[in-house]
């Protein structure tokens, strides 16, 4: 099931489907299915393993996911934060998203949009964002527009901005 997902073969992965145990089960460089599909961006697989998959928390990797995905980033968070709640959005995947190079940014606005009330931008996380050599700029400015007034200049973040100039 794990490759039927990472290649996108959804007829493969619903015949394959047993009653989900199969995705509690670690393969390959994503951990389990979901957490593949998701990172390689194939929506329709998303939807239907989080609609056949009892409890997906326990085996979503929202970390990896964030740094990771890639190709429909917005619709694949999007579909992932419709069904766990906003205390998984925690400030490990929060910088996982900053330090994501293709769709840093995309993933970052959309947790904000979706979670913004509940989010606390840490130091780890705007440090995270200005070492982003991709898309630090995008990053750093989008947390300043939406959580300014929470960010405290420490001097870690400082010295994170002194070194990327």
């Amino acid at each position: 099931m794990y490759y039927a997902s990472l290649l996108g073969f959804e007829d493969k992965v619903r015949k394959v489907w047993a009653d989900g145990s199969q995705l509690s089960i670690a393969r390959g460089a994503h951990g389990n299915a979901l957490n593949a599909v998701a990172i390689r961006g194939n929506l329709n697989i998303v939807r239907w393993i989080m609609q056949m998959y009892h409890d997906p928390i326990e085996i979503l990797h929202m970390d990896s996911i964030a740094r990771e995905v890639g190709a429909n980033a917005k619709d694949i968070i999007f579909e992932l934060c419709s069904r766990i709640p906003a205390s998984e959005i925690t400030e490990r995947v929060l910088t996982s998203a900053a330090q994501n190079w293709d769709s840093g940014r995309a993933v970052m606005e959309l947790l904000l949009e979706k979670k913004g009330d509940e989010i606390q931008i840490t130091e780890g996380v705007i440090t995270a964002a200005i070492e982003n050599e991709y898309s630090g700029r995008e990053l750093t400015e989008l947390l300043l527009e939406k959580k300014g007034d929470q960010i405290q200049i420490t001097e870690g973040v400082i010295t994170a901005t002194v070194g990327n100039l």
